[in-house]
């Protein structure tokens, strides 16, 4: 306790425990608010991003998405900040890092982040406020607007609409979703993890506005709340804050009752449930169904099992070579094996789910799961791989990298674990190298092959089939156009009356203009708030046996962070999709010296990760032409470097890709994955591919990543008997010619005094691969052209495109783009698509220094009405073009993002990014100096180019087949999705 950072606490809260938790250096305290009762966990620290955080216990009472309507609809405005949507307020200008709100099965957790200490306050303030004192309980059209409502199509007819509810038509129309829904319904089949905390859209309907609002007065209320304070900051000012401002209103409640424990269904019962999910009407339905088998296991209330159940399901099921995930593909039954261990609600689950096999591989399935497991826990699970993957989650702990998430937040989910059902001990699970720890002495104790025994034995498990059925998705929106005509023909003419009353005045909500008071209620940073000073580049330019070194001058913490980049500038085309499952296949292959099980526990014994990715850069100066790099991502610990290095070396040289069944395995899992990503976030998608037809950077993307490789890999993999041999041929042929020397060039960040080492180990890398092949000529890659596609689905909503070449834009424009981006994503599309049109999300994008610019709509129910918004755009800024003080908020939300903290390894690629483009320090500095010193009229005359979109443009869509068959003629082509 001497390192313990002691604080102030005010006198209206007690201390429940203190304690410095040694695995993450630094202090903690809960705390207990004595009126109110609610429960605070203060970190206070050095870390410059500052985080507040508040969560509440909201189990669901039924299928309606009432804790998801609740999340979205408290932030909608609230009796300190009345503006209509102060979350888009904080988006559009703040300094937040990290600005969102979650729904889980059991709760709501509202976090929020800053490295700015007034802005931070503010934050803090605003969400505070909204989920104690919305608005929702004034204005009905909160709800309606985000929850969902009636409203009348141009033919009279009444439809459906609301964020929450098309939001969950899109991730229904994704089976990997479904899966696990159905997997908790049949599970839980007593208590609330039954039901859809996200709703149901069939049950979203039914709630009704009160029963919304009760759910608020019951569950809101901070003797119901977990709170959370990290960072940098004075935490005695800001617990005072609290109490005074909110939780001195509150007496503390009775307990809200936790979730009662299902009943297990006894001992050696599987109940077995059988749906279906839908699937084009014309789709091929074989090898498309889902097998799966979950077990209820473990508890959240010990630590030490709950995270070895989850090294299990990394043994089991998700590691490249996880026994199950081999057993079953051997066999032939899965495109994909994906589970294991989940242990986000109050009473975890196991879990191995077959996607895209057939029904009648069931019993099969079953039984060599029941094989495996039996084998595993007879002969015992293999101890190297046991220790690879606990040294790889230490690895992992220790550098704390969190990606877009601060790492207050990371703290505040594990927490969670056992603060939110009880636990004497809140800190348990984020003392997670103690965890470590015990589990690195049970490796040799049979303690995970008891735990496999549990899993046989478990009294409460269920086997669920899903299986495809052609043209559910017509079917459910043919059976609710009957239901709503029925229900229209019931109505008499005042009833009908209300509802088109109802949605004018929910329009006259939405349109309405914006008061002063709403205005002027959401904090804005002054002016000066934002440094000129750009983050610096971190670029040393060295030689070092004829191959070209950037180094960057970070501090890493003891890693050494390194990335080699090769140049595949001369592949052709046809070829790309090769590459992205190249990136796929290394480090998962055996090669001379290791068997593929061998390589992957050496790999993670020896490194944090060995990754490879393809990334094109573009010319910052002139944006139609670029260089595609194949890259060997590494870092490790120094003291590992030289084994580290003699495993990149093992991998680029000497891979096996004579192994057909593993590269279809592989191959599988790509499609597999690419088809998930396309139906759940298919914006991506569909952008990319319009993007492709007036830019050649997106033809590589699309090629690589996008619809266009999805289709290629389809067939390869519908038909790999034929074309196993022609896949092997091309790897190969790919592997032997872009690991050259002459290809090279290393960015490499790394502890002080260490570079003679490192550089050592580099050059043991490059003598292995001096002789291969020289570099060609760069390959001509063409835009597609302007087209007007369409790939149908079976989705309840869309995902629309449409993009621009504007040609010779000024500076002006290629400088404020990201402001330019944050306007019409924030100001214009949110409000026509999103607000009045009822999509889940909208953005703009210009590709930087160019005059190219994609519009795309997310889960939206619309589809000619997005287009029309798209080509309109420019006649809807004129009018509502932002003043002065209105383009400051932009301005400073446009920095929110440019200034965001970066880990270790994103600011080695920052500036590696910013050499491989061309892009100097000079430029950085230019482009901030012109957003910060922005007025109107330079604004008004950067954007004057968007009137060009009207002229050329092309669009995309990926959605439901009977949207897009009813937008007719508009679409040159129009495809399937998936085959």
């Amino acid at each position: 306790m001497d390192d313990q950072v002691k604080i102030c606490i005010p006198d209206q809260y007690e201390t429940e425990k203190s304690e410095y938790i040694e695995d993450i250096e630094m202090s903690a305290y809960i705390l207990r608010h004595k009126k109110s009762g609610a429960r605070i966990a203060v970190f206070p620290n050095d870390d410059p991003n500052k985080l507040f955080c508040i969560a509440f216990y909201t189990p669901p009472e039924n299928s309606k998405g009432t804790p998801h309507i609740i999340e979205h609809t408290v932030l909608q405005g609230s009796r300190k900040y009345p503006a209509r949507e102060p979350f888009m307020q904080l988006v559009k200008g703040s300094l937040n890092t990290f600005l969102n709100a979650f729904t889980y099965p059991d709760k709501t957790v509202y976090p929020v982040s800053s490295c700015n200490d007034v802005d931070f306050k503010n934050l803090m303030d605003v969400y505070l406020d909204a989920v104690f004192h919305p608005n929702l309980y004034s204005r009905r059209e909160i709800f309606q607007q985000e929850g969902w409502h009636y409203e009348t199509d141009e033919r009279g007819d009444i439809i459906l609409n609301g964020v929450v509810y098309n939001e969950m038509k899109g991730a229904s129309s994704s089976p990997d979703s479904n899966v696990f829904d159905e997997i908790l319904t049949a599970l839980y089949p007593d208590n609330a993890y039954g039901f859809s905390s996200g709703g149901d859209p069939e049950e979203i309907p039914t709630l009704s506005y009160e029963e919304y609002l009760d759910f608020h007065r019951k569950y809101y209320k901070p003797s119901n709340s977990f709170i959370m304070l990290y960072g940098n900051f004075d935490p005695e000012e800001r617990l005072i804050f609290l109490d005074r401002e909110y939780l001195s209103s509150y007496d503390a409640g009775p307990e809200v009752p936790r979730i009662p424990a299902q009943q297990e269904f006894g001992k050696g019962r599987i109940r077995s449930v059988n749906l279906s999910y839908p699937i084009g009407e014309d789709e091929n339905k074989e090898q498309k169904t889902f097998l799966a088998l979950a077990s209820r296991v473990g508890t959240v209330h010990d630590e030490v099992k709950s995270v070895a159940w989850d090294i299990l399901g990394d043994i089991i099921v998700n590691d490249p070579e996880a026994v199950l995930k081999k057993s079953l593909s051997d066999e032939g039954i899965g495109q994909e094996i994906f589970g294991g261990y989940y242990d986000y609600i109050g009473e975890p689950f196991f879990t191995v789910i077959a996607k895209n096999t057939d029904a009648d591989k069931a019993d099969r399935f079953k039984s060599i799961i029941d094989e495996t497991l039996n084998r595993l826990k007879n002969d015992g699970i293999n101890k190297k791989t046991l220790t690879a993957i606990i040294e790889r989650s230490e690895f992992k702990f220790r550098e704390s990298a969190y990606g877009s998430y601060p790492k207050g937040l990371d703290l505040f989910k594990m927490m969670l674990k056992g603060w939110l059902y009880g636990d004497e001990d809140p800190f348990k699970y984020v003392k997670f190298l103690k965890i470590l720890g015990i589990l690195k002495n049970k490796v040799n104790e049979g303690y995970f092959e008891e735990l496999i025994h549990e899993l046989i034995t478990s009294p409460h498990s269920v086997f669920l089939s899903l299986t495809p059925e052609n043209g559910l998705e017509k079917k459910k929106d043919n059976l609710l156009k009957h239901q709503l005509k029925e229900f229209k023909t019931s109505l008499d003419d005042n009833g009908f009356n209300k509802i088109v009353l109802d949605f004018e005045n929910l329009r006259k909500y939405q349109e309405a203009p914006e008061t002063k008071e709403e205005r002027n209620c959401i904090p804005v940073l002054p002016k000066g708030s934002i440094s000129l000073d750009p983050e610096p580049i971190h670029n040393s330019d060295y030689i070092v046996d004829g191959v070209p070194y950037v180094l960057h001058d970070v501090e890493t913490h003891g890693i050494v962070y390194s990335r080699i980049l090769f140049d595949v500038s001369d592949i052709a085309v046809d070829e790309f999709p090769y590459l992205d499952l190249l990136a796929e296949l290394l480090g998962n292959c055996s090669t001379g010296s290791y068997a593929c099980r061998e390589l992957i526990d050496e790999v993670r014994t020896s490194t944090g990760g060995i990754e490879f990715d393809i990334v094109p850069f573009r010319d910052y100066r002139d944006p139609s032409t670029f260089r595609p790099y194949f890259t060997v991502s590494v870092r490790t610990l120094i003291d590992k470097t030289e084994k580290a290095f003699d495993l990149v070396r093992e991998i680029i040289t000497r891979t096996d890709f004579g192994d057909i069944q593993r590269i279809k395995e592989v191959l599988g899992e790509t499609v597999s994955e690419k088809t998930y990503d396309a139906l759940y976030s298919g914006s991506e998608f569909s952008s990319v591919r319009c993007f492709s037809g007036i830019d050649p950077v997106s033809v590589f993307n699309d090629m690589t990543e996008g619809i266009g490789s999805l289709h290629v890999q389809s067939r390869l993999y519908s038909d790999y008997e034929n074309n196993s041999e022609i896949i092997s041929n091309k790897l190969k042929s790919l592997y032997t010619r872009i690991f050259g020397k002459n290809r090279a060039i290393v960015s490499l960040a790394m502890p002080e005094k260490t570079s003679d080492r490192v550089f050592s180990a580099f050059k043991a890398v490059f003598n292995s691969i001096d002789k291969c092949s020289d570099l060609g000529l760069p390959s001509l890659i063409l835009p597609r052209g302007i087209i007007n596609e369409a790939f149908t689905c079976a989705s309840g909503v869309q995902y629309v495109s449409l993009c621009s070449d504007l040609g010779f834009t000024d500076d002006s424009f290629r400088r404020l783009s990201p402001l330019i981006s944050k306007f019409l994503t924030d100001e214009i599309l949110y409000q026509e698509i999103r607000v009045k049109g009822g999509s889940y999300g909208t953005f703009f994008t210009a590709i930087p220094n160019s005059g190219k610019i994609v519009m795309s709509s997310y889960r939206d129910p619309g589809l000619k009405k997005t287009l029309d918004v798209f080509t309109s755009v420019y006649d809807k800024i004129r009018s509502s073009m932002p003043d002065a003080e209105k383009l400051w908020q932009l301005v400073i939300g446009t920095f929110s993002r440019i200034d965001r903290p970066l880990t270790v390894y994103q600011k080695m690629c920052r500036s590696m990014n910013f050499h491989m483009c061309g892009k100097e320090f000079f430029d950085l500095k230019k482009e901030r100096e012109e957003l910060l010193t922005v007025d109107r009229k330079k604004f008004e005359d950067s954007i004057s180019c968007l009137s060009r979109i009207v002229d050329s443009y092309s669009i995309c869509v990926v959605g439901g087949e009977s949207a897009i068959s009813a937008a007719g003629s508009i679409f040159d082509s129009v495809n399937k999705l998936i085959d």
